[in-house]
């Protein structure tokens, strides 16, 4: 219904530099103008970006749900 992509962090933190633990703040937002009313699933996925598309790197992880009323 609504996705953002953008680097890790605006591209300040690239992922060669995240130490193992490490949390990284990483903000984003969505429009949900026009979005019809319920429960959405929030989730969060990583990929890496190549020319002929992307590969994933790990499975989804859902961070939540979000009501649109």
């Amino acid at each position: 219904v609504a996705q953002q992509d953008a680097p890790p962090d605006q591209g300040l933190t690239p992922t060669t530099r995240w130490l193992p633990g490490e949390i990284i703040a990483d903000h984003h937002a969505l429009a949900l103008n026009g979005i019809a009313s319920g429960e959405y699933h929030l989730t969060a996925a990583m990929y890496l970006s190549l020319d002929n598309g992307y590969a994933n790197l790990g499975n989804p992880v859902e961070l939540g749900r979000v009501k649109v009323d």
